[in-house]
């Protein structure tokens, strides 16, 4: 689930590397701000499975897209806070439109 949502943002083949995925290690020639969001979406991956840990069943794509959503939504208030400008939600928001 995680690596088809990543493939849809990246645009690339991402392999099944178990470093990647567990570890969070850092995908080659990727740059700072796609990396970032691959980590969020890694972060939001953790937090799905956190919150179903002693359920039957596995969390779902839309318990996944949920967290996704959580974070964007406190990253971007956190951005209105500072007055800054967070890029790294572009390519997301992007995938989201359609």
């Amino acid at each position: 689930m995680v690596r088809h949502w990543l493939q849809r943002v990246l645009f690339l083949e991402v392999q099944p590397d178990p470093m990647i995925f567990i570890q969070c290690k850092i995908i080659p020639n990727l740059k700072n701000p796609i990396q970032k969001l691959v980590k969020t979406l890694f972060t939001a991956a953790r937090c799905a499975i956190a919150r179903k840990w002693k359920s039957i069943h596995p969390p779902s794509e839309t318990d996944f897209l949920e967290r996704v959503h959580f974070i964007r939504r406190m990253e971007y208030l956190t951005a209105l806070r500072n007055v800054t400008v967070d890029r790294v939600w572009t390519n997301w928001d992007s995938i989201q439109e359609l």
